[in-house]
């Protein structure tokens, strides 16, 4: 949800400075621990799944680099 006006709509806030990396409240509690940087959220929680730290790159930073 986010603020529309008055009211809310589906969606995520806005972000001016960009959108923060995924999972960034686990890497933030593991900042000396080992991260992979993977594709896509689903890799991140498959390997979180099991144990280990990964993130990934919001989508809005993958798509500026390809242009």
């Amino acid at each position: 949800m986010r603020r529309a006006g008055e009211g809310c709509e589906l969606g995520e806030p806005e972000f001016p400075n960009g959108k923060p990396l995924y999972l960034l409240d686990r890497l933030a509690a593991k900042a000396s621990a080992p991260c992979w940087y993977v594709e896509g959220e689903n890799c991140a929680d498959a390997l979180a799944m099991v144990g280990v730290l990964a993130t990934t790159a919001p989508l809005e930073a993958l798509s500026a680099s390809l242009h």
